[in-house]
Order: structure tokens, then sequence, then C-alpha cells
């Protein structure tokens, strides 16, 4: 199917042959552990299925959580100065509810 949404998304960006060490280890090409951000202490989510291993970053979820307490009470007070007790009113009411 030309112009198929689906089988353009299927296209391959990287195609590489790679060979697995007596250890069971897999060297990742240089060039795609830069393109995904992987470092020597990256976290990588495996999938196996028909046949098939897919490798995705698995996002750093201590990380994550660090960087959302510190933005926690940020806006505290900015709300109630427009006249909303919460960020739950603020919604209700843009929402026009």
């Amino acid at each position: 199917m030309p112009g198929s949404g689906i089988l353009q998304s299927m296209k391959t960006k990287y195609e590489a042959d790679l060979t697995i060490s007596e250890r069971g280890q897999l060297v990742i090409p240089k060039a795609t552990r830069m393109r995904l951000g992987f470092t020597s202490k990256s976290k990588i989510h495996m999938i196996e299925s028909n046949g098939a291993v897919t490798l995705k970053p698995k996002p750093d979820l201590e990380a994550l959580d660090k960087a959302f307490e510190e933005l926690r009470g940020k806006g505290r007070g900015r709300l109630e100065k427009f006249g909303f007790k919460s960020v739950d009113d603020y919604i209700a009411a843009s929402r026009g509810r």
C-alpha cells in the first residue's frame, strides 16, 4: 500500500548485524547509543515477542520523581490571587463547569 502510514512507520532507521559474546553480552553501536541517550549506567527494557527482541530505553523513574519533587509547591499561592482555591477550581472554571 503506497503511502500507508502503518508501513511508513515500520521503516528501518538503522540496521546492524551484532554478535553475542561468550558471556552473552551484546554491544549496541555507539551511534545508536548516542542517538538514544544510552550511557554505561542506562537501564534498558527488553521485549521478546514472535521471535524478535526489542530494546527500549527505560525511564529513570528516580530522576523523574526528583524533578517532580523539586517542582512541587512552586505554583502555590498563584491561583489564589486570581480567585481560585485550588487547581481543581481553576480546571472546572476553564472548562465552564
